[in-house]
């Protein structure tokens, strides 16, 4: 069984199943951006929460794939800790 942050996470986001869910980018347990798609309900047409990011703003390449991949919002690591707050609120409003 594999252990790691990510993995753990998208465990409980399948059984807790949350409107908005947030990632660490840095501690994600894989290179780069990790496997959203792990984050999906394994039932056919179930909805998938929303997912923030929080990364360095200093890792523009890594943010950018995160948006292709359907993130919907970016915290930034280094800033104020609650400005972290209102892109898991807008997320979860869609």
């Amino acid at each position: 069984m594999d252990d790691t942050p990510w993995h753990s996470a998208r465990r409980r986001v399948r059984t807790e199943r949350p409107d908005v869910c947030a990632a660490d980018l840095d501690s994600s347990g894989t290179y780069g951006v990790p496997p959203l798609s792990d984050l999906r309900p394994p039932e056919v047409g179930a909805p998938a929460p929303r997912l923030v990011v929080l990364a360095g703003a200093n890792r523009p390449g890594l943010l950018k794939r995160a948006a292709e991949a359907g993130v919907l919002g970016y915290v930034d690591k280094e800033g104020a800790p609650g400005r972290g707050v209102d892109p898991l609120r807008r997320a979860g409003q869609g």
